[in-house]
């Protein structure tokens, strides 16, 4: 038994082992998923993206992506950068206090809603906002450089169908695809 700062902790005793699990090696059958690669690839960007934010510039990826929304629209309710980007409400939430702090953001009350202010740039948040998207645009080049051009328009079309088809099902609130309903009212368009 091992005693930490006033705090007795019991060494866990080791259990029977009762079950065992399986051994085994498959051919990873959803290694070719789209869902996965996709995931796979935005978390390798995200991988270099978060520390280059943090390091060249002193904030984060969600600061960022907030950045781009107030530039596009100012002022703009956390509903908004919501319906926008689909960044999770809680977050946003939590990370306008930091690029108020910072001088990046102002928050403008609302008279007809206290609870839902609105948020803007400010001078000092688009001058930032140009320095990131200078680095960033360098990186969407060396990206699209990897692909051909026909490549990058194939890619970009299946990339806007998938976009758009996931886009009305979430306003369906739902995944047809996991549904296996194939009534009347069911319908996937293949172009």
């Amino acid at each position: 038994m091992k005693t930490f700062k006033n705090a007795t902790v019991k060494k866990p005793q080791a259990k029977a082992r009762t079950g065992h699990g399986l051994t085994r090696t498959s051919d990873f059958p959803t290694e070719h998923f789209y869902t996965r690669r996709i995931a796979l690839l935005s978390r390798l960007i995200a991988r270099t993206t978060k520390p280059a934010f943090d390091r060249l510039f002193g904030i984060s990826q969600l600061e960022w992506r907030i950045l781009v929304h107030l530039e596009y629209r100012s002022p703009a309710k956390i509903a908004d950068m919501y319906e926008r980007s689909l960044m999770p409400k809680s977050q946003i939430s939590s990370a306008l206090p930091t690029l108020i702090d910072k001088g990046y953001v102002v928050r403008e009350d609302d008279p007809d809603d206290a609870r839902a202010p609105y948020f803007a740039i400010t001078a000092e948040g688009f001058a930032l906002y140009k320095a990131v998207l200078r680095v960033s645009q360098r990186r969407q080049d060396g990206l699209e450089s990897l692909l051909t051009r026909q490549e990058r328009k194939i890619f970009a079309d299946a990339l806007n169908k998938l976009v758009e088809f996931y886009l009305a099902e979430d306003a369906r609130n739902g995944d047809g695809l996991f549904s296996d309903d194939s009534g009347p009212d069911r319908k996937i368009v293949h172009n």
